[in-house]
């Protein structure tokens, strides 16, 4: 199996925290009484309600998941896979705001290589989620970390998944037949559409995402 590289989330989250000041603003906070007015305007939503135990409408940090593939020039065509801050997008720079979990040459996305790099990311937003290192690492290893508070108290909460057309095909999820139909589902238990008919009960619990709908 080829080895991929990627910039784990905890780490990127962390220094970001511990520079603190503008950098910290620009990044992840966003402008004064962002953090607040983002929680406000979430509440009664379906991914709000499931988390709402664990956020603190003050340190809690919403993030959005961005993936795209392009072609390149002169190389083999790229698929990134990136995290940002929703409170920081419109006060940052891309390069502020977006961060890079992993880009992935498009021919080693075969053989299930793309569902391993989300279940590693999962593990990290999942533990952005709960504020502490969890006891094992995603592999169930456990590790000497165990319990350590994470980034002075900050949390984070994926709440948003943004991307083209090949990133709904490409995301673990529901198997259905018609790729526009599996589109449709990725998207509602994203919480990114709401679209009728369709059984949140039957797909959440094969969801990843950081907010647990299982």
């Amino acid at each position: 199996m080829v080895q991929q590289a990627i910039v784990d989330p905890i780490d990127t989250f962390e220094r970001l925290v511990s520079q603190g000041g503008d950098r910290f603003q620009r990044c992840l906070a966003g402008p004064p009484a962002a953090i607040p007015s983002y929680w406000r305007g979430m509440k009664g939503h379906i991914l709000f309600e499931k988390i709402a135990g664990q956020v603190d409408v003050e340190k809690t940090i919403a993030l959005a998941l961005h993936g795209d593939g392009a072609p390149t020039t002169r190389v083999e065509g790229l698929f990134t896979v990136s995290w940002g801050s929703m409170h920081a997008m419109t006060s940052g720079t891309i390069e502020e705001s977006r961060h890079i979990f992993a880009i992935v040459r498009k021919s080693d996305l075969g053989d299930g290589a793309l569902d391993l790099a989300f279940k590693r990311l999962a593990w990290s937003m999942n533990a952005l989620l709960q504020g502490r290192m969890p006891a094992c690492d995603w592999l169930g290893r456990k590790h000497t970390d165990a319990g350590r508070e994470l980034a002075h108290g900050y949390t984070a909460a994926c709440m948003h998944l943004k991307g083209d057309w090949e990133l709904f095909l490409l995301l673990p999820g529901p198997e259905v037949p018609c790729p526009y139909q599996r589109a449709q589902h990725v998207l509602v238990v994203f919480g990114i559409s709401q679209s009728a008919g369709v059984d949140l009960h039957e797909w959440k619990s094969r969801c990843w995402l950081a907010a647990r709908l299982a």
